[in-house]
């Protein structure tokens, strides 16, 4: 069975937020590009920005990534944070070696699998693909902001642990 140390396993949850958030990103920035691509029906926030910009879809594109950048980095900077701290305070309390399945509670797991089963409920109700694709980007954010916040709290503790 893997143990870890109070801080690795810290930056284990921090790559784990920061390797599903950087694949939520790169799959919603795919779909925006699907979006744009489509010659017959594009969805409805590429249509409202193109009819906007009188024909020009890129200037809709980035500021949808922008928006998702941006609503994703305030959910990881108020609502996850509260995540990240429950974890680092329920390691801190554990002494010596931790084993890899004590990274998570049982409400963070089902949690996750909500969140999966709402983004395949998306793609089976056939949502738009600019929709998906700005909702994947703001959930990407938000995850990779809370893994900088885990790898602060893993560089906190080793300084902490040098003095």
């Amino acid at each position: 069975m893997l143990s870890f140390s109070k801080r690795s396993l810290t930056a284990v949850a921090g790559v784990v937020w920061l390797l599903v958030g950087l694949g939520l990103f790169i799959k919603g920035i795919n779909l925006l590009s699907m979006a744009v691509q489509a010659t017959e029906k594009r969805g409805p926030l590429i249509e409202y920005f193109e009819a906007l910009f009188s024909g020009a879809v890129m200037p809709g594109v980035i500021f949808l990534v922008g928006m998702g950048l941006l609503v994703g980095w305030m959910k990881g900077r108020f609502l996850l944070i509260k995540s990240v701290h429950r974890t680092v305070q329920r390691l801190s309390g554990l002494k010596g070696l931790i084993p890899l399945f004590k990274l998570y509670r049982l409400q963070d797991c089902l949690l996750v699998a909500v969140m999966i089963g709402l983004g395949k409920l998306m793609q089976w109700i056939h949502c738009p693909n600019d929709l998906r694709g700005l909702i994947n980007i703001a959930v990407g954010s938000a995850l990779v902001s809370g893994a900088t916040l885990y790898f602060r709290f893993a560089i906190k503790e080793k300084a902490e642990k040098a003095l």
